[in-house]
This record gives C-alpha cells, sequence and structure tokens, in this order.
C-alpha cells in the first residue's frame, strides 16, 4: 500500500491517498516530486537546491562533522571543506584546486606523463605468429603483463611495432599481439623496455642515448616541463649521468625527445634506467 500527500489547488490544500504501488509519493498539484519505493530508494523530479554555504557552513555535510563538506563559494565553482576550512576547489574554470601544504589554496599542476624504461641497449631471441598470437622466447626478458615494449624482427614477415605484453609465461616466455594476422617465426630484438609508466604508449630508440617518448594521450600543447633522471652502472657502482630534452623543435603534443650523457657529459651513452617526468 502506498501513500501519496498532494498538495493541489483542486483539491483545496494538502490531501493523502493510498494505492497498491508500495510507495511513498510527495505530488504537487498531481504530479510526482519525490517518490520513496519500498527499497527506500527516493527519487526527485528536479534538482534538489541547496544554500551556498560557507567553509565554515558547508552546504553538504555529515552528521556530527558539520564543519566538513561541500559548499559553492562562487558561480560555477565548487568547494571543499575540512574542518571549516577550505581545502579545494574546482575554479570557473575547471582547474583543480588544493591546498599542498602551503598554506592556501592554489591551482595543481600535475603530471600528464611518466615513464621508467631500460635504455642500455638491446635483447635478441626468436619468437613465432601464429595468426595474431606472437610468441616470443628471450632469457631473462624482465617483462610484466601489461607492459609496453618495441620489438623488431630480423627474420621472418612480422613487422616492426610498439606491443603491449598479453601475458607472460615464465621468465624466459611472453606473448604479445599483433595487429596483423600471419603464420610465420624467425629471430627478433627487445628494444627499449619500459619497466612502468602512466600515459606512454611506447619509447622509440633513435640511436645511442637518443630516445622518443611517446604519449597515449596527447598534451594540450608542447609548453610542458621534462623532469629526466637515470643511472649508470660502472666498475665502480653507480656514476653520475646526463640526460637532457631535446630542442623545442623536437617537443610536441604526442612526443618528447630526449639524450642520455656519459658521466662527463662528453658522449652520448645508452643508459639500464632512465626516467622521464612531463608536468603542464
Amino acid at each position: 500500500m502506498a501513500s501519496i500527500i498532494n498538495t493541489s489547488t483542486t483539491l483545496g490544500g494538502i490531501a493523502t491517498e493510498g494505492d497498491s504501488s508500495n510507495e511513498l509519493k510527495i505530488q504537487t498539484d498531481g504530479t510526482d516530486a519525490i517518490s520513496i519505493d519500498g527499497s527506500q530508494v527516493v527519487t526527485f523530479a528536479a534538482p534538489i537546491v541547496f544554500p551556498a554555504g560557507t567553509a565554515s557552513t558547508p552546504a553538504i555535510t555529515t552528521t556530527g562533522d558539520t564543519n566538513t563538506g561541500i559548499f559553492f563559494p562562487g558561480a560555477d565553482r565548487i568547494g571543499f571543506a575540512e574542518g571549516g576550512a577550505q581545502c579545494g576547489e574546482f575554479d570557473a574554470s575547471g582547474n583543480f584546486q588544493f591546498n599542498s601544504g602551503y598554506g592556501s589554496v592554489a591551482t595543481a599542476y600535475g603530471c600528464r606523463a611518466w615513464v621508467n624504461f631500460n635504455g642500455a641497449g638491446t635483447l635478441t631471441g626468436t619468437y613465432s605468429q601464429s595468426g595474431t598470437t606472437i610468441t616470443v622466447t628471450i632469457t631473462s626478458h624482465g617483462l610484466s603483463q601489461g607492459k609496453s615494449v618495441y620489438i623488431t624482427f630480423q627474420s621472418g614477415t612480422a613487422s616492426a611495432e610498439a606491443f603491449t605484453v598479453t601475458s607472460v609465461t615464465n621468465a624466459n616466455v611472453f606473448v604479445v599481439t599483433s595487429a596483423t594476422s600471419r603464420t610465420t617465426s624467425g629471430n627478433c630484438t627487445l628494444a627499449t623496455v619500459i619497466r612502468a609508466s602512466g600515459n606512454v604508449s611506447s619509447i622509440t630508440d633513435n640511436g645511442t642515448g637518443d630516445y622518443t617518448v611517446n604519449f597515449t594521450t596527447a598534451m594540450p600543447d608542447a609548453n610542458y616541463a621534462i623532469v629526466t633522471t637515470g643511472q649508470r652502472n660502472s666498475a665502480g657502482g653507480i656514476t653520475d649521468t646526463g640526460i637532457y630534452g631535446g630542442a623545442a623543435s623536437t617537443l610536441t603534443t604526442s612526443t618528447a625527445r630526449i639524450s642520455t650523457l656519459n658521466g662527463a657529459a662528453t658522449a652520448t651513452e645508452d643508459l639500464p634506467v632512465v626516467c622521464v617526468a612531463i608536468f603542464r
């Protein structure tokens, strides 16, 4: 049995009635405004309008902690309060601002892409392709499922591609999927291996100490900042090394080119660990 509360000019005020829908309804002039079903799910016919609130008295809050919640500091702005103080905000331009420990809310400039990869030479092995599945055998490949890798093929008819590891059989065998179906086999070379990454689809090896980072999702423009680091192994252990970004003309919305140097910064050199982060 349902209960209906109805405000209606034709009924002369507020009226209640029942039906068999097992719901509680609040109506205005015969039209549902709020419905509560048998599972206590509440449905509103129109948006819920809250007062703007403030950081100390947010408009949306919770029992027992009324100075923490959401408020609306201005037109097209959504603010977040914690303990009566503003801790974050989406501004009118859609930028997220937060208090990152400097005492006030400021725009957050995030890391748009990052990667840790092995740039020290290549690994060689064999492959066998059946359909679009390529099974690669390389001793101690060091890969895991989901990692990106660029493979070239020295024999057979497979085509070089930037692949994503579909599965890892063991320490020496992994599987990737090709864009083209074929049956072939032969020798292959595993180029720069991505250990971990975010918004990086692949690394292109342009030569000794020369790499292009390829973004999965493009940057809004090429005016971003590149932060790089790396390590170089030698007989004496880890030594200093240098990494530098390419000229402005080599930075695009979809790629960033970097070079790695030896400890004396006198020549380019392949490094076993190269780390790149892009901020915008």
